[in-house]
């Protein structure tokens, strides 16, 4: 248990290391303290794995984690690769992303029988990138819209999956669905940062790491620890 949270602690200590040096590392240094945080929460998960038990479960945990960790490196790459390159790997990171995400789905979704009045809660998120891209709030280009739209539905389904294993009153529930909701918070700001209005945008150098890059690695710790009471 101490090596988990040790590891899940170090990724977050690193993030904000990384952020109070940006100016003074560089890209290329800064993409080593991301990977090395990376590495913490998908270290965390072997160990918390082998303390539990591997089971399909956790392979799926620790899937997942293979997939966050490499769509953390390949969405840090585009400032070293030639402009017909970037969209191509950020697509593929992002898509690493969304796998992972499904896989942590998949993974919530066979630890309890599932409560089907649940269902429209899925919804919910999805809804409001909806509205919030209705409104103005966020203001992607129109072929951006529905992609974030649907990806709002794959992080609903993981915090609905999550929230079943909360009212199945498990201890993993509560450290998943906290987990979930960090992503929420994290894919939101995420969001906001890109598509918000120029006052937003203006904020990214300074608030992106404290409330996209900090929830985002607390996330993958605390699910690292849910591994444990699974």
């Amino acid at each position: 248990m101490f090596t988990v949270i040790f590891l899940g602690a170090l990724g977050i200590l690193i993030m904000l290391s990384r952020q109070l040096l940006f100016k003074k590392i560089g890209n290329a240094a800064g993409l080593a303290f991301k990977t090395f945080a990376s590495l913490c929460f998908c270290f965390a998960g072997v160990f918390a794995a082998l303390e539990h038990g591997i089971d399909m479960r956790v392979a799926l945990i620790l899937a997942a984690f293979l997939m966050a960790l490499t769509g953390d490196i390949l969405l840090a790459l585009p400032p070293y690769l030639k402009e017909d390159y970037v969209k191509f790997i950020s697509g593929i990171g992002g898509a690493a992303f969304v796998f992972g995400h499904i896989l942590y789905i998949v993974a919530f979704a066979v630890s309890a029988e599932f409560m089907f009045y649940l269902l429209p809660a899925v919804l919910l998120i999805p809804t409001v990138f909806a509205v919030l891209i209705k409104t103005g709030k966020l203001k992607p280009e129109k072929k951006a819209a529905l992609p974030i739209i649907c990806y709002g539905l794959i992080l609903g389904a993981m915090a609905t999956t999550t929230l079943n294993l909360v009212l199945k009153t498990t201890v993993s529930g509560y450290t998943a669905f906290a987990a979930a909701l960090l992503f929420v918070l994290s894919d939101t700001a995420l969001f906001f940062f890109n598509f918000g209005s120029d006052k937003i945008k203006s904020l990214h150098g300074k608030l992106f790491t404290y409330f996209v890059m900090v929830p985002y690695f607390a996330a993958q710790a605390l699910f690292a620890v849910t591994i444990l009471y699974l």
